[in-house]
């Protein structure tokens, strides 16, 4: 099963000419920014999409990396206009996932130069204020310009952690991308914590740091 065109064909039909698909990656982390991504089409990219090789997009936590990464190019290409937006490691411990996805999701949308009328997003948070918002639970799954989103911030995230790895040699970063991992886990419990550890995360704060 893949997503397709279905919310934003009656998003199309009530008259919404740019539509927005919003998904977040870096939530359950321990270390890093949580970052959305934004993927803006209109009626051009509905009806192009078969003229890129985007048959096989789909939630990017079904795709492998080689996948995604061959993928988030011709995303950019294809659609009307893209953005990510974050949220530090700091801002997560300050504000909590809440409000943090919000603040990264209100950068993500400032930096569009295509005003969307209509958002569709990824789960159940509010983020946006007034009814131009639609939350689709496993939207990424129902929804390619959800799904395409999941993949720009997803692929946005990954290049980040892996262009820090070498600050921070004993955690791998490039391979687990701040997420946990048994590796990840004994890292903490022999190094400590390092600049981009999210303090406030349940198994980081239950550790017995000094």
């Amino acid at each position: 099963m893949y997503p397709t065109f279905e919310y934003e064909g009656c998003l199309h039909h009530k008259g919404h000419n740019f539509i927005a698909g919003i998904d977040e990656v870096g939530r359950g982390a321990w270390a890093g920014p949580m970052c959305v991504g934004i993927v803006v089409i209109g009626l051009k990219q509905v009806d192009s999409f078969k003229q890129y090789d985007l048959g096989k997009i789909n939630d990017s936590k079904k795709l492998t990396a080689l996948k995604r990464s061959y993928l988030e190019p011709i995303i950019k290409a294809w659609c009307a206009d893209w953005s990510v937006g974050s949220a530090s490691e700091n801002e997560c411990d300050e504000f909590g996932i809440t409000k943090s996805l919000k603040l990264a999701s209100e950068r993500a949308i400032r930096c569009l130069n295509i005003k969307p009328t209509h958002f569709l997003v990824d789960g159940p948070n509010r983020i946006l204020s007034g009814d131009e918002q639609t939350n689709i639970v496993k939207g990424d799954q129902k929804s390619i310009a959800i799904a395409a989103a999941s993949i720009v911030a997803k692929v946005s995230r990954d290049n980040y952690m892996k262009s820090i790895e070498d600050s921070f040699p004993p955690f791998d970063f490039g391979s687990n991308k701040g997420y946990p991992s048994y590796h990840h886990r004994r890292t903490l419990l022999g190094y400590g914590l390092t600049s981009i550890h999210r303090r406030s995360w349940k198994y980081v704060a239950d550790l017995p740091w000094p």
